[in-house]
């Protein structure tokens, strides 16, 4: 059994850079579960010569680039919160609204030449300014998890969303990291987390039964929908629709790329 943390130094990534790397050359499924992800960079420079694993010697080497090499080799499957919990809806039926606001105020500015100048309009705009960039920022925080998921699925993996989802595990043939790190750049580098490293083959088989089971719970992503939580928060489906597809997104593309994104899920 191996100990992984953040302090006094970061042992946590290298770990779980390791396993990764490692379960390269073994045979059989790999469960990666998480609610969060993060593109973090990995280094591995130090870890041996993965040459002919990794199609060339390098320094380091991002997460999603590590995993989809797993997904083309192995049976992948990977657990994730859903978007449902990931993206706020009732900031973004907000966000749509005070966009819409900013829209009409401009454009009434722009036809009202006494507007045009009057210092507390222009307040009043950078004021919203202000708020849609913040309200924008809090709706796209985990659209790196959903963007890597989906990724994923395009290589292979099976992705699924397991509602109030908060367990953190790697499972490999080779061995299973489990603890309290999210695989993102905080929890693999700043926070003060723990992370143990199982080998134990009498505790292997036990793990892979329940990221198993957990499996069994979760949704599979292509049979995911959204629809369910648009009504919770009480925002229609006709007035999604109608923000996604509006002209004031280009001005967002993040947004408008996490946007598209989860159309796919609105049934």
């Amino acid at each position: 059994m191996k100990v992984y943390g953040n302090y006094p130094e970061p042992t946590l990534s290298r770990g779980l850079a390791k396993l990764l790397v490692d379960s390269l050359d073994a045979m059989g499924e790999v469960w990666l579960i998480t609610p969060w992800f993060k593109d973090v960079r990995l280094a591995i420079a130090q870890l041996g010569d993965f040459a002919s694993l990794l199609g060339g010697q390098r320094e380091e080497i991002e997460l999603s680039q590590l995993l989809t090499r797993i997904a083309e080799q192995h049976r992948l499957r990977v657990i994730t919160k859903p978007p449902g919990e990931l993206i706020p809806f009732r900031t973004l039926k907000r966000l749509a609204y005070k966009i819409d606001l900013r829209k009409r105020l401009l454009e009434e500015r722009e036809e009202e030449e006494d507007l045009q100048g009057y210092g507390i309009i222009e307040e009043v705009i950078e004021e919203f300014n202000t708020e849609i960039e913040q309200l924008t920022s809090a709706t796209t925080v985990h659209a790196e998890t959903i963007r890597i998921g989906r990724m994923l699925q395009a290589k292979g993996a099976e992705l699924y969303y397991l509602d109030k989802l908060h367990a953190k595990l790697l499972w490999t043939p080779i061995g299973a990291l489990i603890g309290s790190a999210n695989f993102t750049n905080g929890g693999l580098s700043y926070n003060d987390e723990l992370m143990v490293e199982i080998t134990d083959p009498t505790a292997l088989p036990k793990l892979q039964l329940v990221a198993q089971q957990m499996g069994n719970r979760a949704v599979l992503a292509q049979e995911y929908s959204l629809n369910k939580t648009l009504e919770r928060e009480e925002y229609r489906v006709k007035d999604y629709l109608a923000f996604t597809d509006s002209q004031e997104l280009q001005n967002f593309p993040d947004l408008q790329n996490l946007l598209k994104q989860i159309n796919q899920w609105i049934k």
